[in-house]
Order: C-alpha cells, then structure tokens, then sequence
C-alpha cells in the first residue's frame, strides 16, 4: 500500500547517508517496503534541479542525523531544554508590523534563519516574516525588536510567506540575502530579496498560477547562488516546483520545473494547505475533504494518503524537525488536531483542543469560569485553530487559534505544558473575518533548540482580526 511505499523511502535515505538506524524512541528501524517507480517525465526535467535537490537532501539527512546522535549522547542538555520549554512563559513583546488604516489581521506567519552548519548549535539572526490583512508582508528582526523591511503590497490577501537565508555560509560573505516568497488568494506568488547590509528590499519576479489561490509557497532548501527553488500549490489541486535563476539564464522570469497532478481521479483535488518535510524531498498537500497527500518529489508520484477522523478541510499542516511527524488541523469550530507517524502513515495521537466537557474549554465548569489543569495551566478556550508548529528539537507541538496558543508534549498530548493568553489590545479588530471559510494566522518557533539552557527559546503568534504579531519566550535566567 501507499504506507509501504513512504516508509521504504525512508530506509533509502537514511540507508543511502549512513545506514540504517535505529528511529529516536522506537525499538526497531522501519519495515522496508515496496518501491514506487518513478513517474515517466522524471527524465525530462533539468537534471541539475533533480541532482540539486537530491545532494540537498543528503546533505541535510547527515546533518540531521549527527545532530541527533549529539542530542542522545548528551541526555543532561536535552533535559535542561524540556525543564526551559516548561518554565514560566511570558509575552516578551507585541509589534504591530501592519497598516493601521486596515483592518486587523495576521494572516501567516515564517521563521527565518540562516541554519547551524555542521559541528555548530546555535542560529544567528532570525527572523519572522508576517502576512497581513493590508496585503503587506513584513520582515520583523526577533533579535533586535525592530522592522526589517516592509514589502511591496500583493494582490489581494496574503495566503502564505516563507522565506530562507540564500548564500553566506560564511561569516564573510556579503553576498548572502533573504530571500522572502508570498503568496495570496488571487493565485499570485512573489518573489523577493532583502540583501545584507539592510539595503532596501527588491521585488525579483512574480508570476500569477491561473488565478486559482496559493494555499502554500515554501522555498526549497536546495537554493542557492545560483537559483531560488520554490514548491508552490494551488487550490486547484496543482504543486509545482518553481525556479528564479540568479546566476546564467534569463533572469526576471519564474520557471516551470516540474507539476505534480493526481492521475485517474474521480473530481478535480481542491488543496487547502500544504507544507514542505525537512529533507526537502516529501510534500504533503491537505485537501477540503480533510484528505492529506504524501507527495514524493524525487519520484514525482503519489507516495501516500491520509485520512483525517472528521473529514474537515485541512487548514494546517505542519512537519517536525526530525522528520518523523505531522500534525494537522482543519479550522472549523471544535475540530481535532491530529499527529501522524510519517513512517507508517498512521495517526498517532489526537488533540481536542479546547476540551471535550460540552462546553469547549475542557475544565468541567460552566462558561465564564476558570479551571486548572494538573500543571497549573490555565485552562483556555484558544478557539478555531489557525496553526500548528513543532519546536526544534521535535518534542513539543504548539497549536494557535483566536483565544492563544498551548503547548503540549509530543509523546503524550494530554500534557499541556503551557497555555497562553494574549494581553487585551486596543483598536479596532477586523470585520472581514469569513466565518464560513478557514480561520487565520500563524504560530513559528525560534531560538537554539537543544543547544543549551543559557539561550533563550522562543515563538511568535498572531491572528486574523488581531494587529499585534506577538513574542513569546521564556530562558533559565528568568
């Protein structure tokens, strides 16, 4: 079945970099499966984008790998970061990055951060991008609490934002920039580059997919000073790998690499979120009818399928670091999230977010009143959810929606090590929010993972009908 096929694409890989392994917390390595053969244009495609993706891939695997094994080894650091994640939270600071003339609302949300090289821990700056209900995105410096650059204005709303550090691996290297990629609603994708030294931004190319809405546009970890790759999808049911040349070519146009398409289908796919796995090899696309595609890039076909417990639209998905999860949420009033296990493509655990006691909150008391749960969080009705995103290190899950966010244990949901709630703001909220449609917003995290208690960790929210992006953050100095 479709299951088999992605987890014996998970032993290639891992096989391929060093061996088969034995999987963080499982007894056993992952039964191998049967092959998938690859799609029949897969030789028509520029070769130097396969070869690209796929040393990208390996590259990141390796790292990913000795990354893990530092962490196994050092058992006292890896307890010192869950002690931290489990500290007193507060709301560090709140910024409004958008046009006051608008209406209120931050629509998606991007980390930004050039990655630790191998041997090293920590990132250096980091960034989050925020798409706005005034059609802006906004460069936000989490360091140094200030606006990095604000973006040409983009047709209709904003659906998605990403963005990645493209060259300067060395501290030297001028050269190096950020790249930024929005999306919105009127099926528009932009590309944009922010270079070192805080210049000012430059819109490189934008290029409009049928008008049909972008659900998602990720830049491929494969760019580099020679090209900006791109995985874009489409409400239409369509994902494309996208290309900006920087270097030989002719610049200033956005090309076509690739398409991925389901064959054979009853009715056309209606894709509502999609999402990029670490190794840059693996898509998952979710759909209205809370359906979500495995997509195997390197193959280009269909390596498995999902199937939610409520048959909502999937409005969030999101991958953990390691690789090994995914978790998913419609947005729809009292829906569950849902965690997968990538290997055997089955659900492993299901969040009730706001409770199951018949009122939404899950304390066992009427509306209007507090409760606690058995760390001492409170007990807050966060809403529709808006986003879902893993920490760093893979172990802890945070999930955002009107009300605030709660983080929660990977291994065992139920154990909700915080629950925040946003401070009251002033101004007017948004009286655009579709109701009917998906709820807005995003939830990233930052900081060092693992590297050490004396860092800070952190993570930015923020939602449709909300101005502030908000930080959130807590360190052993506190």
């Amino acid at each position: 079945g479709a299951g088999k096929r992605t987890a014996e694409r998970d032993v290639e890989r891992d096989a391929e970099v060093e061996g088969e392994a034995e999987v963080e917390g499982e007894g056993e390595a992952p039964a191998k499966r049967a092959k998938t053969a690859p799609a029949s244009d897969a030789e028509a495609d520029p070769r130097e984008d396969a070869d690209a993706m796929i040393a990208t891939w390996k590259s990141l695997s390796k790292l990913r790998k000795a990354q893990t094994k530092r962490h196994k080894k050092s058992d006292e650091r890896l307890r010192e970061y869950r002690s931290l994640v489990r500290s007193r939270w507060s709301e560090l600071r709140k910024a409004n990055l958008h046009k006051s003339s608008a209406d209120a609302g931050v629509l998606c949300l991007a980390n930004v951060a050039a990655a630790a090289a191998e041997g090293e821990e920590a990132r250096k700056e980091e960034y989050v991008v925020s798409g706005g209900r005034d059609g802006q995105a906004v460069v936000y410096d989490v360091g140094r609490g200030v606006v990095l650059a604000s973006l040409a204005k983009c047709p209709g709303l904003i659906s998605s934002v990403a963005g990645a550090v493209i060259g300067g691996k060395d501290d030297d290297n001028a050269s190096s920039f950020v790249a930024v990629v929005t999306g919105s609603d009127e099926g528009t994708i932009r590309l944009h580059s922010l270079p070192s030294g805080r210049d000012e931004p430059a819109l490189l190319a934008e290029r409009n997919f049928d008008s049909s809405p972008v659900v998602s546009a990720v830049i491929h970890p494969s760019s580099d000073d020679q090209a900006v790759r791109m995985i874009v999808a489409t409400r239409n049911g369509k994902i494309a790998l996208v290309k900006y040349r920087l270097a030989g070519g002719e610049r200033g146009a956005l090309e076509t690499v690739f398409e991925l398409t389901r064959q054979g289908k009853e009715k056309e796919d209606v894709y509502t979120a999609g999402a990029l796995h670490p190794d840059g090899l693996i898509y998952a696309a979710g759909t209205d009818e809370g359906t979500i595609f495995i997509w195997d890039l390197k193959t280009k076909a269909l390596a498995g399928t999902l199937e939610s417990d409520d048959q909502q639209s999937i409005d969030c998905i999101a991958f953990s670091e390691n690789g090994y999860h995914v978790a998913t949420s419609s947005s729809a009033p009292s829906t569950a999230i849902q965690i997968w296990d990538l290997r055997k493509l089955q659900s492993i655990a299901t969040i009730h977010p706001n409770g199951s006691d018949g009122n939404g909150d899950g304390d066992g008391k009427e509306d209007g009143q507090s409760g606690d749960d058995a760390n001492g969080n409170t007990r807050v009705d966060i809403g529709r959810i808006s986003s879902v995103a893993f920490d760093p290190s893979g172990v802890f899950l945070a999930y955002s929606g009107e009300g605030g966010t709660k983080v929660c244990m990977v291994k065992n949901v139920e154990d909700v090590v915080c629950a925040l709630i946003p401070s009251k703001t002033k101004g007017r909220k948004s009286k655009k929010k579709d109701e009917a449609g998906p709820f807005r917003g995003g939830v990233v995290w930052g900081g060092v993972g693992t590297a050490g208690a004396e860092e800070k960790v952190w993570f930015a929210s923020g939602c449709d009908g909300e101005r502030p992006l908000r930080i959130w953050g807590v360190s052993a100095t506190e």
